[in-house]
């Protein structure tokens, strides 16, 4: 982790704690290991910090309008994603229960279960119907541990990898390299060109095992 995620990091932690404080009057410390900090739980809520959130999809691996600490020298510029409308306005049945959100938070219910690896085809399915109702997907991205399964669904609980759908096929990519993880899911006859073209940036997709449904 470079020195400019680390000290930005700090900073979103201590932004996140003011604001929350500001709205809730309540003391929170919302700590992370992660590289990235964006949310926090609290008494079974999960509040998604959106200055921190816009940070990650902004500032820190992809892009940005330069924002201390220490200003951020990439070279790349994109159009800022703001997915906040979507989050706040989304009833579909794979994000969790939105509870409330404000100009500095999006709050859902806390999801407990266990972290989806490999789906079963009716699984596939129901998450590709999701798919293609979303204006952004996370689906472009590793599922490795994005996702809980619960009793009842499947329910996303990482937001921080959306992307604006456009014309890829759909498909679930499972990659986690410290358990050994990597499989690909999609439907017979889809062109695993494309998806690999996708993928291959960032992830060893071509040596992933194939699962047509």
């Amino acid at each position: 982790m470079n020195i400019y995620i680390i000290k930005s990091k700090v900073e979103k932690i201590k932004q996140a704690k003011q604001d929350f404080y500001d709205w809730k009057g309540i003391e929170v410390s919302p700590f992370t290991k992660k590289v990235f900090f964006y949310f926090f739980i609290h008494e079974g809520v999960k509040y998604i910090h959106k200055p921190s959130l816009q940070f990650v999809y902004s500032n820190a691996d992809t892009y940005t309008y330069d924002v201390d600490p220490q200003l951020c020298h990439l070279q790349k510029e994109y159009e800022t994603l703001d997915i906040f409308p979507f989050l706040e306005s989304y009833k579909g049945t794979v994000t969790p229960k939105l509870i409330e959100y404000t100009d500095k938070f999006v709050a859902y219910e806390e999801v407990v279960g266990e972290p989806v690896v490999s789906v079963t085809e009716d699984e596939f399915w129901y998450l590709r119907a999701q798919h293609y109702v979303m204006r952004y997907t996370p689906f472009y991205n590793s599922m490795a541990y994005n996702l809980v399964r619960t009793e009842n669904s499947i329910k996303l609980i990482d937001f921080k990898h959306f992307e604006e759908r456009d014309t890829k096929p759909f498909f679930l990519y499972f990659y986690n390299q410290e358990h050994n993880i990597n499989r690909l899911y999609t439907e017979q006859g889809t062109d695993l060109d494309v998806i690999h073209k996708h993928l291959e940036l960032d992830y060893p997709s071509k040596k992933a095992d194939v699962v047509y449904y």
